[in-house]
């Protein structure tokens, strides 16, 4: 695989601002295109709207799709059911979900659990399917992931987390989409209302933000593949979701460095799964996404493709993907590849503001695949 071939593209998606989107063909990264169905715990809210475009989903509505979704996962959970958990989820939420069970099936831990607070519901009036809405809830973990962090983003075990409910069509059932939870000092910004209080959507592609919402995930991967110096820093805000994964991956620890004369790639690439814009106050947007981190370690003849292939110092695997190799994998000698499944917030500013700049605000997700 050569990942960092891939960064002239997204630097120039970056200079026109105007790309429709990055897709990667990596494991797990084809998705879905749309939403998928469900059944189980999840089916119970399946016609909550009654059927009807064009509405926004009342609170009693929101609430009880929150609820369904919240005691049918303590019900999963406990009971180590992963097709009942996975029920539940569609999108970036099932691979998170995928990723935590097989690390727990390996490694004998608990599953992660949570105790959730009181929601506030944003409520979009849309036209079309699919049909979504936010909730902005206080979390806190009652069992910790079987995992450790997000290639090093270490989150609270209480946070404010942003979930995203969506269903495909009428009749189909109401599924978590995904879910970010807000870094260590943001907040959620302050969103904009229709006149009978509902939130507003904002266009995938809309002009009136400094990026439209639809390219916000390929501005934010050109700045994680080529850190401070790639052109989307002049619209993409440092942090610790953008520059800080970049210096991660650029520096990671010694022991999970490349061996010598090994290479390195990363790249932050695309999902086929939904973006979601809630309009803000200022009239910028709330963009929720999903994206794919992907890791290479390989010695120089895997990379070349060349025959024979010659062996390298042994490739240490970082704890997040052991439980997602075989039992007694041993430490590989020619390649290791890695896949987190990420799901973002970002908040996107308008294009009118003078110096503002996107600032990706929320991370969710977890390891998402290995491979020797």
């Amino acid at each position: 695989m050569r990942y960092r071939t891939l960064l002239s593209g997204a630097a120039l998606a970056v200079l026109t601002l105007t790309a429709a989107g990055c897709a990667s063909d990596a494991p797990g990264s084809s998705g879905s295109s749309g939403l998928s169905g469900g059944t189980g715990a999840a089916a119970n809210a399946a016609d909550v709207t009654g059927g009807s475009g064009g509405t926004a989903v009342t609170a009693a509505q929101a609430r009880q799709v929150f609820g369904s979704y919240v005691s049918g996962t303590a019900t999963a959970l406990s009971g180590g059911d992963k097709d009942a958990a996975l029920a539940l989820t569609t999108g970036v939420a099932s691979d998170t979900v995928s990723g935590q069970f097989a690390a727990a099936a390996r490694t004998r831990a608990k599953l992660p659990s949570y105790k959730y607070g009181t929601p506030v519901f944003y409520r979009p009036a849309l036209s079309t399917y699919p049909q979504w809405f936010v909730a902005s809830v206080p979390r806190t973990a009652s069992a910790a992931p079987a995992t450790g962090t997000t290639d090093g983003v270490r989150l609270s075990a209480h946070g404010q987390v942003l979930l995203v409910f969506a269903r495909e069509s009428a009749g189909r059932p109401w599924l978590l989409a995904s879910s970010a939870q807000l870094t260590p000092g943001q907040s959620l910004p302050a969103l904009a209302t229709a006149a009978n209080g509902d939130a507003v959507s904002a266009p995938l592609d809309d002009s009136a933000t400094l990026g439209e919402p639809q390219v916000v995930g390929p501005l934010q991967a050109a700045v994680v593949d080529d850190g401070p110096a790639s052109a989307a820093s002049r619209a993409v805000a440092a942090g610790p979701l953008t520059t800080g994964i970049y210096a991660t991956q650029n520096h990671p620890s010694p022991r999970y460095a490349a061996p010598h004369d090994d290479i390195r790639q990363w790249a932050l690439e695309g999902s086929n799964y939904g973006t979601y814009a809630l309009r803000t106050a200022d009239g910028g947007a709330l963009v929720f996404y999903a994206m794919y981190l992907n890791t290479v370690i390989e010695t120089h003849t895997v990379e070349e493709e060349a025959s024979p292939l010659v062996a390298g110092p042994p490739i240490a695997i970082p704890p997040d993907f052991a439980p997602l190799l075989p039992a007694n994998t041993p430490a590989p000698k020619y390649s290791l590849e890695t896949q987190y499944a990420m799901a973002f917030a970002a908040v996107d500013p308008p294009s009118a503001t003078a110096g503002a700049k996107i600032s990706v605000v929320a991370l969710g997700g977890g390891p998402n695949w290995a491979n020797t």
